[in-house]
């Protein structure tokens, strides 16, 4: 089971843990921190921070100075990256934290935004230009991803890039992933693409009716 550690506890991953923060909207957002949890739960040595306080000390002036400051020291060691664009609001943190993070090292990124977010275009602009490989998201089950060299948790993978997308059926249930692996200096730019375009064939298609 994954561990889900809130703002503002502290807390050091162990040498077998992999460590995720839960980047994007809060405030006048829908909860999608504990729709992303729910998905997540059952992977084994998963440490999730999730920035989302059950209950906010707003009075307290010293709140705000401990968010940001968990937040930014969390989002500067995690080994995953998570941002997520809500419905909502303009999510202006969290423009300002893929801008700062999303080109930070060789770690594994993943952008997502709800189709009614009013700023797409600074999120699709951003993430070109930072990460060019990234597909953007447009559901949290959707995320694909392109993990390359010492990306890979696992040290004999660390050769290879790997780029995934989940595969739905006709009623939207995850029913399988594609994966396409190659040694990491034969790595293309397009090959998520590539990825991506063809579970959309695979979808569109009459295979996937189990």
């Amino acid at each position: 089971m994954a561990k889900v550690i809130e703002a503002p506890k502290l807390y050091a991953p162990k040498e077998n843990e992999m460590s995720l923060f839960l980047g994007g909207g809060i405030t006048n957002c829908p909860d999608w921190q504990k729709e992303l949890i729910e998905l997540l739960k059952d992977t084994p040595d998963l440490v999730m921070f999730n920035p989302r306080r059950a209950n906010f000390p707003i009075h307290d002036p010293n709140a705000a100075e401990e968010q940001i400051t968990w937040e930014y020291n969390n989002l500067k060691e995690v080994d995953i990256l998570v941002f997520w664009f809500s419905r909502g609001s303009l999510n202006p943190i969290v423009l300002y934290e893929l801008g700062m993070w999303g080109n930070s090292g060789h770690r594994a990124l993943f952008v997502g935004m709800d189709e009614k977010y009013e700023r797409q275009q600074d999120v699709l602009i951003q993430t070109k230009l930072a990460r060019p490989e990234i597909e953007i998201a447009y559901s949290l089950e959707d995320l694909s991803v392109q993990i390359s060299g010492e990306e890979h948790f696992i040290d004999i993978f660390q050769g290879y890039t790997c780029c995934a997308s989940v595969i739905h059926n006709e009623q939207g249930d995850i029913i399988g992933c594609l994966n396409l692996t190659g040694k990491c200096q034969l790595a293309h730019p397009h090959t998520l693409g590539l990825v991506v375009s063809a579970v959309k064939f695979i979808e569109n298609g009459k295979a996937v009716t189990a």
